[in-house]
């Protein structure tokens, strides 16, 4: 019965502090996890960029600003998902803030040197979405590699 009661505990600390954090300038968030899965042929490269204002245009070189380099994306295999996390700031005038996720296939990457990819804007999809808009799309995200851009 002890250990029924600490194991409780334990998962009430784990979901409360991980649900409602605070973000860099101190306001409360909550996220909310997502799943995002590569049902195409080939394996995936994926970086997130979380938090853009409404009006904040995220480009591919905004992208490479933040990563820096290649080694800080994530792989994902054909077949496999990724879990990542979408943040709502509780200030509901920041609820419009947006999330991008920036796909680049492994044959893009290979063909294409990050100073290329950056000049030309190469990237194979972008979603952008809001909380709301992960809410409704069930938080989750399927990759066939068929809809690209």
């Amino acid at each position: 019965m002890k250990k029924l009661f600490i194991y409780t505990i334990m998962c009430f600390l784990y979901i409360t502090l991980t649900a409602t954090t605070c973000d860099d300038d101190g306001s409360s968030v909550t996220h909310l996890y997502c799943t995002f899965t590569n049902e195409s042929e080939g394996e995936v490269y994926l970086v997130t960029y979380y938090n853009a204002k409404p009006n904040q245009c995220v480009t591919v070189e905004s992208v490479f600003d933040k990563i820096r380099s290649r080694d800080r994306m994530s792989k994902v295999l054909p077949e496999e998902s990724w879990g990542l996390s979408i943040i709502c700031p509780n200030d509901a005038r920041k609820a419009l803030n947006s999330t991008y996720l920036f796909i680049f296939k492994k044959e893009t990457l290979d063909k294409y040197t990050d100073a290329e990819l950056v000049e030309k804007g190469i990237c194979d999809k972008i979603y952008r979405f809001t909380y709301d808009d992960a809410l409704a799309m069930g938080s989750s995200i399927t990759y066939t590699g068929n809809d690209d851009k």
